[in-house]
């Protein structure tokens, strides 16, 4: 982009700011709608059956191919439409999305961010909260209830 700042790109974090830099302000929303909370990958040359294609569209992957291609990153979960629902409404929609399955050690922490348009991270710290709910501590308590005194 030439000429002036944007000022919707203070709307934008990390990698999709530094995309809607080169490729423009709508290719940065287009990537947190497409990939919000997600850790990918992304090719150094990006071919056009692929999800990047079908969100982006091809001038805006050839732009992040030249950004990142052959890193990992880690896509922000962005704008404020997207972060509405406050953090313990979020965590109770992971954790029962998680619940749902049989084993929630199974599912993968992209999948459920992907789903639910969280970030990777609060599905892990949910994931955590979970097996420290069901597991009982080897230490014990101090508070246990023992008999009442008479």
């Amino acid at each position: 982009m030439t000429g002036a700042r944007d000022p919707r790109l203070d709307k934008l974090d990390g990698v999709a700011r530094a995309l809607a830099r080169v490729a423009g302000y709508d290719a940065g929303v287009r990537l947190v709608t497409g990939f919000g909370g997600q850790r990918v990958f992304v090719p150094r040359t990006i071919r056009q059956r692929s999800r990047f294609w079908d969100v982006l569209g091809p001038t805006a992957c050839r732009e992040l191919a030249k950004l990142f291609g052959g890193e990992h990153i880690t896509v922000p979960t962005g704008l404020g439409a997207e972060r509405r629902l406050s953090d313990a409404r979020r965590r109770r929609q992971v954790e029962a999305f998680l619940r749902a399955h049989k084993d929630p050690r199974l599912v993968s922490k992209d999948k459920v961010a992907e789903a639910l348009k969280v970030h990777r991270r609060t599905v892990q710290r949910v994931r955590v909260a979970m097996t420290r709910q069901t597991e009982p501590s080897p230490q014990g308590s101090l508070f246990e209830k023992t008999s009442k005194r008479v």
